[in-house]
């Protein structure tokens, strides 16, 4: 499980659900949007040895702390994450296409069949 915490213009990755009310871990990915002519993209993958990766696409990430559960692969070359993305069209099972509008995110992968479930309060207009 990962908590999203939406701080304009930063985001926050934490492995495992926390209340974002309360202290939250030293250990998170940040992720900085720049604004106004920028945009978040990235792939949150969960994995089956329970770790989770992202992989950023547009962005400034950045891990902070070394948890090993929580990955962050800013080293994929072009070409490999073409290959990657590619292979991965047909099995969204676990994975998720982030993007800096909720919204729009939650919209794509559903259209993508994917199975990685949202915090229900995301979901309600």
């Amino acid at each position: 499980m990962v908590t999203r915490v939406n701080n304009y213009p930063n985001d926050y990755f934490y492995y495992e659900k926390f209340d974002n009310t309360k202290d939250l871990p030293k250990e998170y990915i940040l992720s900085k949007f720049s604004g106004l002519d920028g945009l978040m993209s990235a792939f949150l993958i969960f994995k089956k040895d329970q770790t989770v990766e992202i992989i950023p696409v547009a962005d400034d990430f950045s891990k902070i702390g070394g948890k090993p559960s929580l990955k962050l692969n800013n080293e994929i070359e072009n070409i490999d994450f073409i290959h990657w993305r590619d292979s991965t069209s047909n099995s969204l099972d676990s994975i998720i296409e982030l993007s800096d509008v909720i919204k729009s995110e939650i919209t794509r992968n559903k259209a993508g069949h994917s199975k990685v479930k949202y915090d229900r309060s995301l979901l309600e207009d």
